[in-house]
């Protein structure tokens, strides 16, 4: 029977100890959440003008599988979270494509930003974290359990609807966590009364989504810089940065995007939040008391 994936964290992983790390990050993250993980390796058969052997074929898919079983032997498990494997010979950015419409999370190592490359300048983060059905974890080689979760969760916001949907996944996180969310304004310029401005907008934001999180403390910090750089100084002392997607569709909009710039240097786990035309959340009401903006 055909697994189901609406309860399944999907992470892919080639071998590598960077993928390790985003599995053992998965496995984590499952087990605050109540969900099952799945680890996923893909690689298609290679193009050649002559008939490929059967004991080729045989031997192929073994060295998938025993990629897998390493990666599970070298895994702990949480008791409660049910771990089980897939191999697909097909493209990578093709599979978690297909997985990420219906799984709640999907995590890939940070290295795995050079395989998006490598199939069209970024041909799988455009439809894996742009146009993915689920959010999309990247996780860095140093991320460490113990250290990364007492800190906050830092979500970038800039005042537009679209931010909602990637307001309430921070507002999830903290709260699995127990920790606090950082919503973090970046002011790259512009007149005093347009900063002010956009910052109402990011706490009349925050107000709306912590509708649902009523005890998970949030504050809004609004600071003066290059985004770019803002977000990875933040990053340095944050348990997870949460973005969401460019406000319009397409590569050449993701390739410009402040997500995929910091990708590959980010140092703590980033999440890219899809865009969902129809995520609701909660009209505003009074801002909560934990509520200060700074």
């Amino acid at each position: 029977m055909e697994p189901t994936y609406e309860r399944t964290v999907v992470v892919g992983v080639d071998g590598s100890p960077d993928s390790l790390v985003a599995a053992r990050y998965a496995l984590r993250t499952a087990a605050l959440r109540g969900l099952d993980v799945e680890l996923v390796y893909s690689y298609p058969m290679p193009l050649v003008d002559v008939p490929l052997s059967g004991s080729f074929v045989d031997d192929f898919e073994q060295a998938g599988r025993d990629l897998l079983t390493g990666a599970v032997d070298a895994l702990d498990v949480p008791p409660a979270v049910a771990l089980r494997t897939r191999f697909a010979e097909t493209l990578p950015a093709l599979l978690m494509q297909e997985l990420s419409r219906s799984a709640p999370l999907v995590v890939v190592g940070q290295h795995a930003t050079a395989w998006f490359d490598r199939l069209g300048r970024g041909s799988v983060a455009s439809p894996v974290a742009h146009h993915s059905g689920c959010p999309v974890v990247v996780v860095p080689p140093a991320w460490r359990q113990v250290e990364h979760e007492r800190r906050p969760v830092v979500v970038a916001l800039d005042g537009e609807a679209v931010s909602l949907a990637t307001l309430d996944f921070a507002l999830d996180e903290a709260t699995f966590l127990g920790t606090e969310v950082v919503a973090l304004h970046s002011v790259p310029g512009g007149t005093h009364g347009q900063t002010e401005s956009a910052a109402r907008n990011v706490v009349e934001l925050l107000a709306r989504a912590q509708v649902r999180h009523p005890s998970t403390p949030a504050r809004v910090v609004t600071v003066r810089g290059v985004t770019q750089r803002v977000l990875l100084t933040a990053a340095e002392s944050a348990a997870v940065l949460v973005l969401g997607p460019p406000h319009t569709d397409g590569l050449a909009a993701w390739t410009r995007s402040v997500a995929r710039r910091v990708m590959g240097g980010v140092g703590c786990p980033l999440v890219v939040v899809p865009r969902r035309r129809h995520h609701h959340v909660p009209p505003a009401s009074a801002l909560p008391e934990l509520l200060r903006v700074s």
